[in-house]
């Protein structure tokens, strides 16, 4: 079994596709900052490092988010996920319609996201078999 060079580390390719990944993101994401801000505020930052922590974090949680990023506060997180005035619909429909443009044109297609960071477990858990 052969391991890419860019998963050995001390190699000069390590990392440069997780590297090459994040500018994608930084990329993808800058056309949806008109949408993280009011008359008085910008938060597009706290966008950008929310959606990159639901990349790297194990269960997807606000607290686990900022565990799994430097430079993210709880509570400044807390707060823009529950306080800040952004359009949650137009995130919604900006996503739907790249996707829509991205995905091959076929009768049925669909993307389904599940943001909930709850670890299934028993009979007892929402969505648990």
């Amino acid at each position: 079994m052969s391991v890419c060079s860019t998963q050995v580390k001390n190699t000069k390719e390590y990392g440069k596709t997780l590297a090459s990944a994040n500018i994608r993101l930084v990329d993808y994401l800058s056309e949806y900052q008109w949408i993280f801000k009011n008359k008085t505020k910008k938060f597009f930052d706290k966008a950008q490092l929310y959606t990159q922590g639901i990349l790297v974090s194990q269960q997807r949680n606000i607290e686990q988010i900022c565990d799994s990023l430097s430079g993210a506060d709880y509570f400044q997180m807390q707060h823009f996920i529950t306080e800040s005035n952004w359009d949650a619909r137009a995130v919604i429909d900006l996503t739907a319609l790249k996707t829509n443009k991205t995905l091959p044109k076929q009768k049925l297609t669909g993307l389904i996201i599940d943001e909930t960071g709850t670890v299934k477990q028993d009979d007892k858990s929402v969505g648990a078999g």
